[in-house]
Protein backbone atom coordinates (compact mmCIF):
# COMPACT_ATOMS: atom_id res chain seq x y z
CA UNK A 1 0.00 0.00 0.00
CA UNK A 2 1.11 4.06 0.04
CA UNK A 3 -0.16 6.15 2.28
CA UNK A 4 0.00 10.44 2.42
CA UNK A 5 1.61 11.41 5.41
CA UNK A 6 -1.68 11.77 7.41
CA UNK A 7 -2.51 8.11 7.03
CA UNK A 8 -4.96 8.40 3.88
CA UNK A 9 -4.39 6.11 0.86
CA UNK A 10 -3.21 7.46 -2.14
CA UNK A 11 -5.53 5.80 -4.56
CA UNK A 12 -4.94 5.91 -7.98
CA UNK A 13 -1.07 5.16 -7.94
CA UNK A 14 1.04 2.17 -8.14
CA UNK A 15 3.82 0.23 -6.66
CA UNK A 16 6.84 -1.71 -8.70
CA UNK A 17 8.09 -5.28 -8.19
CA UNK A 18 11.52 -5.93 -9.60
CA UNK A 19 10.88 -9.73 -11.65
CA UNK A 20 14.19 -9.40 -12.78
CA UNK A 21 14.33 -8.02 -15.99
CA UNK A 22 12.17 -4.61 -15.18
CA UNK A 23 10.19 -2.81 -12.71
CA UNK A 24 6.21 -4.50 -12.95
CA UNK A 25 3.90 -1.37 -12.09
CA UNK A 26 0.22 -3.12 -9.95
CA UNK A 27 -2.45 -0.39 -8.58
CA UNK A 28 -2.21 -0.11 -4.53
CA UNK A 29 -3.41 -1.80 -2.19
CA UNK A 30 -1.97 -4.89 -3.57
CA UNK A 31 -1.62 -8.15 -1.91
CA UNK A 32 1.49 -9.99 -2.82
CA UNK A 33 2.27 -13.58 -2.87
CA UNK A 34 5.82 -14.27 -2.41
CA UNK A 35 7.57 -17.60 -0.91
CA UNK A 36 9.15 -17.54 2.47
CA UNK A 37 12.96 -16.90 2.89
CA UNK A 38 13.47 -15.19 -0.29
CA UNK A 39 14.36 -11.80 -1.21
CA UNK A 40 12.04 -9.23 -2.73
CA UNK A 41 12.24 -5.26 -4.49
CA UNK A 42 9.50 -3.17 -4.33
CA UNK A 43 10.09 0.56 -5.57
CA UNK A 44 7.67 3.33 -4.23
CA UNK A 45 5.82 6.04 -6.39
CA UNK A 46 8.81 8.53 -7.33
CA UNK A 47 6.99 11.54 -8.25
CA UNK A 48 5.45 14.18 -6.35
CA UNK A 49 1.61 13.88 -5.42
CA UNK A 50 -0.50 16.93 -5.02
CA UNK A 51 -3.36 18.85 -3.25
CA UNK A 52 -1.16 18.43 -0.67
CA UNK A 53 2.08 17.99 -2.56
CA UNK A 54 4.06 15.36 -0.92
CA UNK A 55 6.76 12.81 -2.27
CA UNK A 56 8.06 9.41 -1.41
CA UNK A 57 9.54 9.34 2.16
CA UNK A 58 10.27 5.99 3.65
CA UNK A 59 9.13 2.50 4.13
CA UNK A 60 7.32 1.67 7.34
CA UNK A 61 9.63 -1.15 8.71
CA UNK A 62 12.86 0.41 7.35
CA UNK A 63 15.34 2.84 8.58
CA UNK A 64 16.94 2.44 4.93
CA UNK A 65 15.50 5.35 2.67
CA UNK A 66 16.20 4.20 -0.25
CA UNK A 67 13.68 3.82 -2.65
CA UNK A 68 14.29 0.54 -4.56
CA UNK A 69 14.01 -1.22 -0.96
CA UNK A 70 14.90 -4.84 -0.87
CA UNK A 71 12.54 -7.19 1.83
CA UNK A 72 13.63 -10.52 2.91
CA UNK A 73 10.43 -12.35 3.11
CA UNK A 74 9.57 -14.02 6.03
CA UNK A 75 6.46 -15.48 7.98
CA UNK A 76 6.74 -11.70 10.01
CA UNK A 77 6.35 -9.68 6.89
CA UNK A 78 2.77 -8.04 7.04
CA UNK A 79 2.44 -4.79 5.57
CA UNK A 80 4.63 -2.40 3.61
CA UNK A 81 3.77 1.10 3.31
CA UNK A 82 5.17 3.82 1.51
CA UNK A 83 4.45 7.20 3.66
CA UNK A 84 5.17 11.11 2.08
CA UNK A 85 5.90 14.50 3.57
CA UNK A 86 5.30 18.02 2.63
CA UNK A 87 8.11 19.82 1.35
CA UNK A 88 9.41 23.50 1.64
CA UNK A 89 12.23 25.32 -0.68
CA UNK A 90 15.43 26.15 0.43
CA UNK A 91 18.49 28.45 -0.12
CA UNK A 92 21.83 26.31 0.11
CA UNK A 93 25.92 25.78 -1.31
CA UNK A 94 26.77 22.26 -1.36
CA UNK A 95 23.59 19.97 -1.03
CA UNK A 96 23.45 16.07 0.23
CA UNK A 97 19.57 15.09 -0.41
CA UNK A 98 19.36 11.48 0.38
CA UNK A 99 16.08 11.31 -1.44
CA UNK A 100 16.86 12.68 -4.44
CA UNK A 101 16.29 10.34 -7.29
CA UNK A 102 19.81 10.15 -9.25
CA UNK A 103 21.16 6.95 -9.42
CA UNK A 104 20.98 4.72 -11.73
CA UNK A 105 20.53 0.90 -10.41
CA UNK A 106 22.42 -1.09 -12.43
CA UNK A 107 21.18 -4.27 -10.67
CA UNK A 108 17.64 -2.90 -12.01
CA UNK A 109 18.00 -2.59 -15.77
CA UNK A 110 19.67 1.30 -14.33
CA UNK A 111 16.01 2.36 -13.40
CA UNK A 112 16.89 5.55 -10.88
CA UNK A 113 16.52 5.44 -7.23
CA UNK A 114 17.55 7.48 -4.70
CA UNK A 115 20.47 6.42 -2.55
CA UNK A 116 19.67 7.38 1.29
CA UNK A 117 22.67 8.40 3.76
CA UNK A 118 25.10 6.97 1.08
CA UNK A 119 24.11 10.17 -1.27
CA UNK A 120 26.95 12.32 -2.79
CA UNK A 121 27.49 16.24 -2.30
CA UNK A 122 26.14 18.06 -5.52
CA UNK A 123 27.64 21.23 -5.79
CA UNK A 124 24.71 24.13 -6.81
CA UNK A 125 25.14 27.61 -7.57
CA UNK A 126 23.74 30.05 -4.86
CA UNK A 127 21.23 30.71 -4.03
CA UNK A 128 20.10 27.40 -5.03
CA UNK A 129 16.41 26.24 -4.38
CA UNK A 130 15.50 22.44 -4.80
CA UNK A 131 11.97 23.25 -5.96
CA UNK A 132 9.26 20.98 -6.92
CA UNK A 133 10.12 20.76 -10.48
CA UNK A 134 13.29 22.58 -11.61
CA UNK A 135 15.54 20.04 -13.26
CA UNK A 136 18.99 20.56 -12.15
CA UNK A 137 20.91 18.30 -14.86
CA UNK A 138 21.03 15.11 -15.51
CA UNK A 139 17.30 14.48 -14.46
CA UNK A 140 18.06 16.20 -10.73
CA UNK A 141 14.66 17.30 -9.86
CA UNK A 142 14.48 17.27 -5.97
CA UNK A 143 10.35 18.03 -5.39
CA UNK A 144 10.99 20.17 -2.34
CA UNK A 145 12.46 18.72 1.30
CA UNK A 146 10.90 17.13 4.32
CA UNK A 147 10.96 19.42 7.38
CA UNK A 148 12.03 18.48 10.66
CA UNK A 149 14.25 15.16 9.09
CA UNK A 150 16.45 14.09 11.91
CA UNK A 151 15.23 15.53 14.55
CA UNK A 152 15.08 15.27 17.99
CA UNK A 153 18.49 13.27 18.34
CA UNK A 154 20.17 13.84 14.84
CA UNK A 155 18.65 10.40 14.00
CA UNK A 156 19.65 9.78 10.12
CA UNK A 157 18.33 10.48 7.42
CA UNK A 158 18.95 13.77 7.49
CA UNK A 159 19.92 16.52 4.81
CA UNK A 160 23.65 17.76 5.03
CA UNK A 161 24.80 20.87 3.38
CA UNK A 162 29.03 21.81 2.55
CA UNK A 163 31.07 24.95 2.18
CA UNK A 164 33.99 25.46 0.98
CA UNK A 165 36.82 26.44 3.74
CA UNK A 166 38.51 29.36 1.92
CA UNK A 167 37.34 31.23 -1.57
CA UNK A 168 38.83 34.16 -3.40
CA UNK A 169 37.28 37.52 -4.60
CA UNK A 170 38.26 41.32 -5.84
CA UNK A 171 37.64 43.97 -3.99
CA UNK A 172 39.29 47.14 -5.05
CA UNK A 173 41.40 45.54 -7.64
CA UNK A 174 42.82 43.71 -4.64
CA UNK A 175 42.36 39.83 -4.63
CA UNK A 176 41.48 38.91 -0.83
CA UNK A 177 40.56 35.13 0.81
CA UNK A 178 37.82 34.50 2.50
CA UNK A 179 37.04 32.07 5.42
CA UNK A 180 34.54 30.11 6.30
CA UNK A 181 33.61 31.18 9.73
CA UNK A 182 29.90 29.30 10.75
CA UNK A 183 26.28 28.93 9.62
CA UNK A 184 23.45 30.88 10.02
CA UNK A 185 20.17 30.56 9.06
CA UNK A 186 15.95 31.06 8.83
CA UNK A 187 13.87 28.47 10.44
CA UNK A 188 16.81 25.84 10.20
CA UNK A 189 19.12 23.99 13.17
CA UNK A 190 22.57 23.03 12.30
CA UNK A 191 24.34 19.74 13.68
CA UNK A 192 28.10 21.60 13.63
CA UNK A 193 27.16 25.27 12.64
CA UNK A 194 31.36 25.69 12.84
CA UNK A 195 31.99 23.04 10.61
CA UNK A 196 32.05 23.35 6.85
CA UNK A 197 29.80 20.21 6.75
CA UNK A 198 26.91 19.46 8.82
CA UNK A 199 23.83 17.84 9.01
CA UNK A 200 20.72 20.48 8.46
CA UNK A 201 17.10 20.59 9.77
CA UNK A 202 14.77 22.37 7.61
CA UNK A 203 11.94 23.60 10.02
CA UNK A 204 9.37 25.78 8.64
CA UNK A 205 8.36 26.25 4.49
CA UNK A 206 11.20 29.32 3.01
CA UNK A 207 13.69 28.16 5.65
CA UNK A 208 17.33 29.37 4.13
CA UNK A 209 21.06 28.20 5.29
CA UNK A 210 23.52 30.52 4.89
CA UNK A 211 27.41 30.31 4.74
CA UNK A 212 29.10 32.81 6.51
CA UNK A 213 32.32 34.06 5.39
CA UNK A 214 35.54 36.20 6.35
CA UNK A 215 37.16 38.41 4.72
CA UNK A 216 40.93 38.31 5.49
CA UNK A 217 42.26 41.54 7.66
CA UNK A 218 39.49 44.11 5.84
CA UNK A 219 36.54 45.41 7.14
CA UNK A 220 33.09 46.88 6.45
CA UNK A 221 33.74 49.81 8.73
CA UNK A 222 36.15 52.27 9.02
CA UNK A 223 36.44 51.90 12.40
CA UNK A 224 37.42 48.70 12.90
CA UNK A 225 40.29 49.53 15.44
CA UNK A 226 38.25 52.20 16.92
CA UNK A 227 39.05 53.41 19.95
CA UNK A 228 42.88 54.29 20.88
CA UNK A 229 41.90 53.93 24.68
CA UNK A 230 42.19 50.24 24.28
CA UNK A 231 44.81 47.91 22.68
CA UNK A 232 44.03 46.23 19.42
CA UNK A 233 47.32 44.84 19.55
CA UNK A 234 49.08 42.69 22.15
CA UNK A 235 52.16 40.31 22.34
CA UNK A 236 52.23 37.42 22.93
CA UNK A 237 55.70 36.64 24.57
CA UNK A 238 54.72 32.60 25.57
CA UNK A 239 54.07 31.46 22.17
CA UNK A 240 55.65 34.27 20.35
CA UNK A 241 53.21 35.92 18.30
CA UNK A 242 50.47 39.06 18.42
CA UNK A 243 46.82 38.93 18.52
CA UNK A 244 45.27 41.41 16.84
CA UNK A 245 41.20 42.40 17.24
CA UNK A 246 39.12 44.26 15.06
CA UNK A 247 35.25 44.82 13.97
CA UNK A 248 33.68 43.80 11.23
CA UNK A 249 29.72 43.30 10.03
CA UNK A 250 28.89 44.29 13.12
CA UNK A 251 31.34 40.93 14.92
CA UNK A 252 34.67 40.99 17.07
CA UNK A 253 37.23 38.68 15.44
CA UNK A 254 40.57 37.77 16.21
CA UNK A 255 43.66 36.93 14.32
CA UNK A 256 47.20 35.73 15.14
CA UNK A 257 50.84 36.25 13.82
CA UNK A 258 53.18 33.34 12.63
CA UNK A 259 55.80 34.48 14.71
CA UNK A 260 56.93 38.40 15.02
CA UNK A 261 56.60 38.86 11.48
CA UNK A 262 55.22 35.86 9.91
CA UNK A 263 51.87 35.93 8.04
CA UNK A 264 48.18 36.28 10.11
CA UNK A 265 46.14 33.18 10.57
CA UNK A 266 42.68 32.99 9.35
CA UNK A 267 40.21 35.10 11.73
CA UNK A 268 38.25 33.42 14.69
CA UNK A 269 35.01 35.14 15.67
CA UNK A 270 34.55 36.14 19.09
CA UNK A 271 30.77 37.48 18.67
CA UNK A 272 27.91 35.28 20.13
CA UNK A 273 25.27 36.97 20.85
CA UNK A 274 22.73 39.60 19.37
CA UNK A 275 23.80 43.07 18.86
CA UNK A 276 26.42 45.53 17.19
CA UNK A 277 29.83 44.87 18.12
CA UNK A 278 32.74 47.25 17.68
CA UNK A 279 35.75 49.06 19.98
CA UNK A 280 37.59 46.22 21.14
CA UNK A 281 40.56 45.97 23.94
CA UNK A 282 43.03 42.92 24.03
CA UNK A 283 44.92 42.00 26.69
CA UNK A 284 47.59 39.13 27.20
CA UNK A 285 48.72 38.11 30.78
CA UNK A 286 51.69 36.22 30.76
CA UNK A 287 51.76 33.69 33.58
CA UNK A 288 54.13 33.42 35.99
CA UNK A 289 54.41 30.28 38.58
CA UNK A 290 53.75 30.60 41.81
CA UNK A 291 53.26 28.41 44.59
CA UNK A 292 49.26 28.68 46.18
CA UNK A 293 48.74 25.32 48.39
CA UNK A 294 51.06 22.72 47.13
CA UNK A 295 50.44 24.19 43.52
CA UNK A 296 51.90 26.18 41.16
CA UNK A 297 49.65 27.64 38.62
CA UNK A 298 49.37 30.87 37.26
CA UNK A 299 48.31 30.36 33.60
CA UNK A 300 49.00 32.77 30.80
CA UNK A 301 45.46 34.58 30.06
CA UNK A 302 43.91 36.38 26.26
CA UNK A 303 41.07 38.77 27.05
CA UNK A 304 39.22 40.79 24.92
CA UNK A 305 36.45 43.18 25.51
CA UNK A 306 34.53 44.93 23.09
CA UNK A 307 31.22 47.29 23.56
CA UNK A 308 27.46 45.89 22.14
CA UNK A 309 25.05 47.75 21.07
CA UNK A 310 21.65 46.35 21.53
CA UNK A 311 17.55 47.38 22.11
CA UNK A 312 19.04 50.82 22.75
CA UNK A 313 22.15 50.54 25.61
CA UNK A 314 25.59 49.54 25.14
CA UNK A 315 27.30 47.05 27.43
CA UNK A 316 30.75 45.46 27.73
CA UNK A 317 31.16 41.91 26.60
CA UNK A 318 34.10 39.74 27.33
CA UNK A 319 36.09 36.64 26.53
CA UNK A 320 38.51 35.51 27.73
CA UNK A 321 41.08 32.11 27.18
CA UNK A 322 43.55 30.50 29.52
CA UNK A 323 46.41 28.53 28.06
CA UNK A 324 46.32 25.40 27.80
CA UNK A 325 42.45 25.77 26.91
CA UNK A 326 39.54 27.21 25.08
CA UNK A 327 37.12 30.31 24.95
CA UNK A 328 35.14 31.26 27.47
CA UNK A 329 31.31 31.97 26.67
CA UNK A 330 30.40 35.79 26.60
CA UNK A 331 30.55 38.00 29.81
CA UNK A 332 28.07 40.74 29.90
CA UNK A 333 27.51 43.21 32.35
CA UNK A 334 23.63 43.34 33.10
CA UNK A 335 22.95 45.97 34.69
CA UNK A 336 20.33 49.31 33.86
CA UNK A 337 22.66 51.54 34.25
CA UNK A 338 24.49 50.48 31.00
CA UNK A 339 25.52 53.52 29.19
CA UNK A 340 23.40 54.95 26.19
CA UNK A 341 26.19 55.49 24.00
CA UNK A 342 29.72 53.50 23.56
CA UNK A 343 30.96 51.89 26.10
CA UNK A 344 34.67 51.81 25.50
CA UNK A 345 35.81 49.07 27.30
CA UNK A 346 39.25 48.30 28.24
CA UNK A 347 40.39 45.32 30.01
CA UNK A 348 43.86 44.18 31.81
CA UNK A 349 44.60 41.17 33.90
CA UNK A 350 46.68 41.46 36.51
CA UNK A 351 48.35 40.05 39.59
CA UNK A 352 48.92 42.20 42.87
CA UNK A 353 51.67 40.88 44.73
CA UNK A 354 51.41 36.78 45.02
CA UNK A 355 47.83 37.00 45.13
CA UNK A 356 45.83 35.05 42.33
CA UNK A 357 45.44 36.87 39.12
CA UNK A 358 42.50 39.43 38.20
CA UNK A 359 40.72 40.76 35.07
CA UNK A 360 39.16 44.27 35.06
CA UNK A 361 37.01 45.92 32.82
CA UNK A 362 36.78 49.64 33.16
CA UNK A 363 33.81 50.91 30.80
CA UNK A 364 31.24 53.45 30.49
CA UNK A 365 27.79 53.92 32.13
CA UNK A 366 25.44 56.18 32.75
CA UNK A 367 26.76 57.64 36.11
CA UNK A 368 30.25 57.78 34.85
CA UNK A 369 32.93 55.20 34.66
CA UNK A 370 32.19 51.90 35.82
CA UNK A 371 35.20 49.57 37.19
CA UNK A 372 34.12 45.95 36.71
CA UNK A 373 36.16 42.53 38.27
CA UNK A 374 35.79 39.07 36.72
CA UNK A 375 34.54 36.60 38.69
CA UNK A 376 36.07 33.74 37.14
CA UNK A 377 34.25 30.75 39.20
CA UNK A 378 30.78 32.02 37.90
CA UNK A 379 31.66 33.82 34.66
CA UNK A 380 30.30 37.28 35.99
CA UNK A 381 30.90 41.12 36.60
CA UNK A 382 31.12 42.01 39.74
CA UNK A 383 31.19 45.85 40.27
CA UNK A 384 34.14 47.17 42.19
CA UNK A 385 32.88 50.83 41.62
CA UNK A 386 30.06 53.08 40.04
CA UNK A 387 30.71 55.59 39.17
CA UNK A 388 34.56 55.53 39.56
CA UNK A 389 35.47 58.36 42.15
CA UNK A 390 35.51 61.11 40.45
CA UNK A 391 33.96 60.26 37.09
CA UNK A 392 30.46 61.70 35.84
CA UNK A 393 28.59 61.56 32.50
CA UNK A 394 31.36 63.65 30.75
CA UNK A 395 33.84 60.53 31.38
CA UNK A 396 34.89 59.06 28.47
CA UNK A 397 37.93 57.12 26.98
CA UNK A 398 38.50 55.10 29.82
CA UNK A 399 41.89 52.98 29.97
CA UNK A 400 43.74 50.61 33.16
CA UNK A 401 47.41 49.43 33.53
CA UNK A 402 49.03 48.93 36.19
CA UNK A 403 53.08 47.56 36.94
CA UNK A 404 53.78 44.20 36.59
CA UNK A 405 53.71 42.53 39.34
CA UNK A 406 51.65 45.19 40.73
CA UNK A 407 53.93 46.08 43.51
CA UNK A 408 52.86 48.13 45.14
CA UNK A 409 49.10 47.24 44.95
CA UNK A 410 47.68 49.69 42.45
CA UNK A 411 45.55 49.86 39.69
CA UNK A 412 45.98 52.81 37.40
CA UNK A 413 42.97 54.69 35.71
CA UNK A 414 42.76 57.08 33.23
CA UNK A 415 40.04 59.00 31.16
CA UNK A 416 39.15 61.82 29.23
CA UNK A 417 36.36 64.57 30.88
CA UNK A 418 36.18 67.06 28.52
CA UNK A 419 38.92 68.36 27.51
CA UNK A 420 41.23 67.79 30.20
CA UNK A 421 42.90 64.02 31.25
Amino acid sequence: NQVREDGTQLSGTTIGHWDGFQFVEYPIPKAFEFSEGTQQTLRAKQDTVHNPIEKYHHWNEESNVVNHQIFDITSKTTVLTSPAGTDPSNDVIDFKDPWLIDYPDPNYGNNKRNRGMNAPFKSRPSPFNPDYTTDFGNGDIYRGVFLNQGLPNWQPPYYSVRAASQQTFSFHGQSIPFYFVGWEGDNVDFQHPEQTETAVVFKADGAEARALYKGHLVSSRPTATAFNNGWKLAWDEALFQYHLVYADGGRMFRTQSAGAAGPWSPEETLSLGPGSDCCASVHFYEGDVMEAHGEAIDPSVLSVVWDRAEGGVHRPVLRYRSYPGSWSNEVLWPDDDNALVNSTPAVARIRFGTAPAKTFVLCRSQSGLALLELDESSDAFTVVANPVPGTGPNSRSPALASPEPAIPEKLFLVWEDGEAI
